[in-house]
């Protein structure tokens, strides 16, 4: 088994987690700015920059564009994840357009939302396949960024010290984001060798549960320093010069500090059947974990959960999920229409055509771990669509693959993160690191169960008793990032008791 193509998942979450938080917190406080320039560091380390710009266009609309440029790395290999967004709304705050660019993988996935009197056209771009669709105007009341931005400012210079603003957010999509500062206290902040007086906030995104960030902001509104501690990942973004923000540094490693060393050492992992642990956060409230076909889970206290997988004793799936369309769906992270994606279904289940779905399932769950054959840590979080063409990845690109290919074969799919055990990695020895794989939902006779199938290990193990789940997704339109935000409070600060295992 490639264990090095395992745990980039981790890394990715940091990193898209951080985007995600800072470009909010970035366009709340960069209004009536005409451009701006952050450090960005994790843990410490500089990891890359962020710039925010404001302008009126020559027709009147106010335009908010940001870029974030990181790097990161993984043992010695550097990552590069890159996220552009933009939003141009009216003078009055109507907004017109969204826009995204995001480079996870070998080639962007740029979407546009256009937004009329009778929805929201939605265009995907990738690789110079086009998709479109219409989705519905987003529900309740929200405000464009930059209406946004002003409602918090009014509220800031009116003296207010709980300011809340729900807004929509190119890198979350249609998704409305509500943002929530807490005034803490008021003194000096030192960022990139200047000291300022500020104002310091308390930041909570509900896009991103459990994680909280510390703004300071200056006599205007502008943002000065901001943290984030994502379970003990603790990421920055500081005000600076271009000069500065964008200097040529070494990448930060990051893997190996999400890397989890159990309690005891897990003997044949790969054969385990049964397992029962207790997960601990050193700080912070351990989120809801999901029960699955094979997992239960009982809450202990605030803190900690015991967690049982048990492949011999599975269960039926929730009534509802075999209606839902989502498990189905297409959406650019996976899209089952894809010609490609379509050809490589077939041809996986070529030789068991007719056969139950279970059947298939496995075939196509062996054809993806032959398939992907450049078994690479140096791709961010491609598409199933690229990876059907790339062949290139580690276990995300494994994970979405499958789904797709499930789907393309009318079987409802979803992925799952979480962590999964393996006695050596980058130089440790028995740690869990995080992980994704996908499930099905399959009949087997008595009724349909989610299915764990794991594409990075070889013909011999669909999945074992290590594989500990931590959020599932169907990823769907505008939704696939958001999943990632439940793990952000685990990252860097888990702790793993091996309570049995057989």
């Amino acid at each position: 088994m490639r264990t090095g193509s395992k745990f980039e998942h981790a890394a990715r979450c940091i990193a898209l987690a951080s985007v995600a938080a800072l470009c909010v917190f970035g366009a709340a406080a960069g209004a009536g700015v005409e451009e701006r320039w952050y450090v960005v560091r994790m843990m410490g380390e500089q990891a890359g920059w962020m710039k925010s710009v404001e302008e009126t266009t020559p027709e009147g609309d106010v335009r908010i564009a940001s870029e974030m440029r990181l790097r990161i790395a993984r043992g010695a290999i550097v990552v590069r994840l890159v996220v552009l967004t933009e939003s141009v709304e009216s003078a009055a705050g109507e907004l017109r357009t969204m826009r995204s660019e995001q480079q996870l993988g070998a080639a962007p996935l740029v979407t546009t939302w256009r937004f009329t009197g009778e929805g929201v056209e939605v265009v995907d771009e990738q690789g110079g396949r086009r998709t479109a669709r219409f989705e519905p105007t987003p529900e309740g009341d929200w405000l464009a960024p930059g209406a946004a931005a002003r409602a918090a400012r009014e509220q800031m210079e009116a003296g207010a010290e709980e300011i809340s603003v729900t807004t929509l957010d190119p890198s979350q999509g249609l998704r409305a984001v509500t943002s929530t500062r807490r005034l803490r206290g008021q003194g000096p902040v030192e960022a990139m060798g200047k000291v300022v007086p500020a104002s310091e906030w308390v930041v909570t995104i509900d896009s991103f549960p459990g994680v909280e960030s510390v703004e300071f902001l200056d006599a205007s509104g502008e943002l000065v320093r901001g943290t984030t501690d994502m379970g003990g990942i603790v990421v920055e973004m500081l005000a600076s010069d271009r000069a500065v923000a964008t200097a040529d540094v070494p990448a930060p490693e990051l893997l190996a500090s999400t890397l989890v060393t159990p309690d005891r050492p897990i003997r044949g992992a790969r054969g385990v059947r049964t397992g029962a642990y207790v997960l601990r956060l050193r700080q912070g409230e351990m989120p809801d974990l999901p029960e699955t076909g094979v997992q239960r889970v009982e809450r202990l206290d605030g803190r900690s959960a015991r967690v049982v997988v048990d492949l011999t004793s599975p269960r039926l799936a929730a009534g509802a999920d075999a209606d839902d369309a989502a498990y189905l769906g297409s959406s650019r992270m996976i899209d089952a229409t894809d010609p490609k994606i379509v050809e490589l279904a077939r041809e996986a289940v070529k030789p068991v055509a007719g056969e139950p779905a279970h059947v298939r399932a496995e075939r196509m769950r062996r054809f993806v771990y032959a398939y992907i054959d450049a078994k690479s840590l140096d791709v961010g979080f491609a598409t199933a669509s690229e990876t059907a063409r790339t062949r290139q990845g580690d276990c995300t690109e494994h994970g979405v693959l499958l789904a797709a290919l499930l789907r393309a074969e009318g079987i409802p799919s979803r992925v799952v993160s979480g962590v999964l055990y393996v006695d050596e990695f980058i130089g440790r020895e028995g740690v869990f690191g995080f992980h994704m794989w996908t499930q099905a939902l399959l009949d087997t006779g008595d009724g349909p169960r989610w299915v764990d199938l794991d594409a990075t290990l070889d013909d011999r193990t669909p999945t074992d008793a290590t594989h500990i789940a931590m959020a599932v997704s169907a990823m769907a339109a505008d939704d696939e990032f958001n999943t990632m935000a439940s793990l952000a409070p685990l990252l860097g600060g888990l702790e793993i008791v091996v309570e049995r295992v057989e």
